[in-house]
């Protein structure tokens, strides 16, 4: 399996894979309601959802990632941190910057 640099547009591609497929599963329950439909519509529904689930765990997960990167920045510094933890330096870099401001 092939490891994924965590990027900022990485994490924005799933989180709009996410909104995208939450958006599937809500028109389907517009165009069909709540009550009595087709169990493939119930069952599409279910696929959007938990594809949905999916995608913004795998978000939450990078973004968490990059968290750990900057707190290990602070020890090992931010190259060997963003290389230990798979995350893009530029996105290290912003993040440390970020949070510096705040």
């Amino acid at each position: 399996m092939k490891a994924i640099k965590i990027t900022a547009d990485e994490i924005a591609l799933l989180r709009k894979v996410a909104a995208t497929r939450e958006a599937r599963a809500d028109k389907l329950v517009a165009d069909h309601g709540h009550g009595v439909r087709p169990s493939w519509v119930s069952a599409e529904i279910a696929a959007h959802g938990s594809s949905a689930e999916n995608f913004s765990r795998a978000a939450d997960e990078m973004q968490a990632e990059v968290i750990r990167a900057v707190a290990s920045a602070e020890v090992l510094g931010p190259i060997a941190a963003a290389a230990c933890h798979n995350v893009c330096l530029t996105l290290l870099h912003e993040t440390i910057n970020t949070t510096k401001e705040n």
